[in-house]
């Protein structure tokens, strides 16, 4: 196996990974990933396919160039798993960014905690009451919890 094939094959794992992404999303939502009004148009979906081909078919290139591979096998799995080594590269930055935690307004309840109440008097295990916790302030007056 030569170099370019080696990039080939790394490209193919890319392609497989992005077939099965577009299939998972296109039943999903029941269409295309493009169709909707609020989805990604097309070009932009086909953008992002190439560049995870590219990477794959990059990193299977590399990966033979330096010795670390010698199989198709070995060069599809490395183009398939392209995101995963490029975030093990950049010191585990994840690519995918989560969405912001949600803020709460103020002034706004604290969460319902559980918190674990006496056995009963008829020798039951305990269980667990939900309950609201509240800040205490220390601001020099009385403490009260509330």
């Amino acid at each position: 196996m030569g170099v370019w094939e080696a990039a080939m094959w790394g490209s193919y794992g890319g392609f497989a990974v992005e077939g099965l992404v577009l299939i998972a999303e296109a039943r999903r939502i029941g269409g295309w990933p493009w169709s909707g009004p609020d989805q990604l148009p097309a070009r932009v979906l086909v953008l992002a396919i190439v560049i995870r081909v590219g990477i794959g078919a990059g990193l299977a290139a590399a990966a033979f160039s330096s010795e670390q591979i010698t199989t198709a096998f070995a060069a599809i799995s490395i183009g398939a798993g392209a995101n995963k080594i490029i975030e093990g590269i950049l010191g585990q930055v994840p690519l995918d960014t989560p969405a912001p935690p949600a803020v709460e307004p103020a002034g706004a309840d604290p969460p319902l905690t559980p918190q674990p109440t006496a056995p009963s008097s008829n020798g039951t295990a305990p269980t667990s009451q939900p309950t609201q916790r509240r800040a205490v302030s220390n601001s020099g007056g009385d403490n009260d919890a509330g």
